[in-house]
Formats: C-alpha cells, sequence, structure tokens
C-alpha cells in the first residue's frame, strides 16, 4: 500500500493540468532550469530522505579534477521500492558561471510483483498521466509511449529550436522500468557548447618546436 501511495506522489502531485509547451512542466514539483538548492528543497518535500549528489568542475575550473569540481552535475534519489527520480544540470555559462540549473529530470519506475502492488498497464498510466499534465500532444499505444510539448525529430538539423517537452516510455521487457523524462535538448545543448569553448579558451598555449 505505501508503495501505490508514492507512485500517485510521483505521476499526481498537482491537480491542475499543464498546458503543453509553455515551460511549466514539472516532476515532483521539479522543473526545467531549478538550481539544484530548489530541486534538493523539492526532493525532501517528496520523500527523498537522502539524496546523493554529484559533482563536476565547471567550465573556469579547468585545472581542477573531476571528483573536486563544484558544479552539481547530478542528484539522485529513491521515494520508495518502486519510484525513484535523477535530475541532471548544466552549468548555467555564460549567463552564471558555476550556477548549476536542472536539464533533464527523469523518474523511474520499477515494479516487483512478487512483493510489492501489481504493475499499471499503460491505459492507467495514461489515464493518471493526463489528469495530471492535460491530453498528449502524441502518443503511440503499440511502443507504449506518450509525448507532452515538441515531439523528438529524427535528426537535430529538422528543428534546430526543439523545446521542453515530457516523455513516458512504457517498458516494453520485463524487469525493465517505466520512465517519465523531462528535458530541454536546446538549452542543454547551448550551454554544454559554451562551457566547451570557454575550457577551450583557458588551456595553455601549446608551443610547437619548429
Amino acid at each position: 500500500m505505501k508503495i501505490a501511495v508514492a507512485f500517485v506522489l510521483v505521476v499526481v502531485v498537482s491537480p491542475l493540468p499543464v498546458i503543453a509547451g509553455n515551460g511549466q512542466f514539472d516532476i515532483l514539483g521539479i522543473k526545467i532550469g531549478d538550481g539544484n538548492v530548489e530541486v534538493q528543497s523539492a526532493l525532501l518535500k517528496a520523500g527523498v530522505s537522502s539524496p546523493s549528489t554529484e559533482k563536476l568542475p565547471c567550465a573556469t575550473e579547468t585545472s581542477v579534477s573531476r571528483r573536486n569540481g563544484k558544479c552539481v552535475s547530478s542528484i539522485h534519489g529513491s521515494i520508495d521500492d518502486v519510484s525513484s527520480i535523477t535530475v541532471e544540470f548544466t552549468e548555467d555559462y555564460p549567463t552564471r558561471p558555476g550556477v548549476s540549473v536542472a536539464s533533464k529530470i527523469v523518474a523511474r519506475y520499477k515494479y516487483d510483483e512478487s512483493k510489492g502492488p501489481r504493475r499499471p498497464t499503460f491505459l492507467e498510466y495514461r489515464d493518471k498521466l493526463v489528469d495530471r499534465y492535460g491530453g498528449p500532444t502524441d502518443m503511440n499505444e503499440s511502443y507504449g509511449q506518450l509525448i507532452w510539448g515538441e515531439v523528438w525529430c529524427r535528426k537535430r538539423r529538422d528543428c534546430p529550436s526543439q523545446k521542453e517537452h515530457l516523455e513516458f516510455n512504457f517498458s516494453q521487457q520485463s524487469g525493465f522500468a517505466d520512465t517519465l523524462e523531462l528535458e530541454n535538448p536546446n538549452l542543454t545543448g547551448s550551454q554544454e557548447q559554451s562551457k566547451r569553448d570557454a575550457v577551450e579558451k583557458a588551456r595553455e598555449v601549446g608551443n610547437p618546436k619548429f
């Protein structure tokens, strides 16, 4: 019973439907662009007791080892035996150097029906998610997929200005997790490129021998 309630917490946090594509999607109250302190607070409120944090060097920390970086790269936590969440971050560079913001949020639901509640069917998931987020932009029942917002492109150049989207995937294989994923690939790509450019410029210039 405890596990079944946790699923409702993840999927039905707010009774209000969210308009697709307006940047207001959230999972467990976490939105794209939230800082790591906001994310930690939301996870604790959702019942994640000890979320783990990983860090990487910031764009300006060119001489720091990967273990000693100051920028948060991800936060992971488990809510119960079924539900877990991972939030990935990108540095808000060059706007706010050293500040990490959420760029991808993935909730996973993995059921062991020999020990806990029955796994929801795809249609049961769909009904709960529609109650939470409104009607999807795209649905493929055969593949167990629902999408809200910008639909993925086969090739990046087909839609260079991809926006935030929410995607649910119902696992077709036993033993694998069902996932609810929120991401803004355009945000992540542009910021990561800015960081790579900064690191490259800060590197010591080579001294070729002529």
